[in-house]
């Protein structure tokens, strides 16, 4: 920039002065999306919401006039486990103290609605028959079916069928459970 001064007597004096505009690239939100949505209660605690940017420091914030300050750097962790949608908020400042836009991270928690539960056909086995293979239907197709053990925890297979092991039977009552779950993060 030039800026020229005139006196009373027209003797013209000139200065230089060289200005440098800096800009901040705004953030870049990473991992698989810019939202995230989990089914409450599991909401995984290490979870991390996160942002890349080109050199500077990232600071989070609460709200969208960035004045609730959360943190600083590439990631945080949410708090907010509560159904409900929550907005976080992230900008670079460089080294000057330029800040770029800031850049709406959306957290969402929805509620967990129990599945529909399977329906089971039974089944008798008279020793040294072929064992019969168990079947469970669900109506809605986007549930997964899981076969357990007796203890519950044991997942013997997925699918609609599940052929109980010969040599694991025992004479008299046999017990297996099904479960349909939902899948419980999806990106968005």
């Amino acid at each position: 920039m030039e800026v020229n001064y005139i006196d009373k007597d027209g003797c013209v004096a000139t200065a230089t002065q060289t200005i440098t505009v800096e800009t901040v690239s705004t953030p870049q939100v990473t991992g698989n999306t810019a939202s995230e949505e989990y089914l409450y209660p599991s909401v995984p605690s290490s979870y991390q919401l996160q942002a890349q940017g080109s050199g500077g420091e990232l600071k989070w914030f609460t709200d969208a006039a960035a004045t609730v300050a959360y943190g600083t750097g590439a990631s945080i962790v949410p708090a907010e486990t509560q159904v409900s949608e929550h907005d976080y908020y992230v900008y670079e400042q460089n080294s000057i103290g330029c800040k770029s836009d800031t850049v709406r991270v959306l957290w969402i928690v929805t509620p967990c609605v129990a599945p529909e539960q399977p329906v089971v056909s039974e089944a008798s086995h008279c020793a040294n028959e072929p064992i019969q293979t168990l079947t469970a239907t669900v109506g809605d197709s986007g549930l997964l079916l899981e076969w357990f053990d007796v203890s519950r925890t044991k997942l013997l297979k997925e699918g609609t069928s599940f052929t109980p092991d010969r040599t694991a039977m025992q004479t008299g009552n046999n017990f297996y459970y099904v479960q349909s779950r939902e899948i419980i993060a999806r990106a968005r």
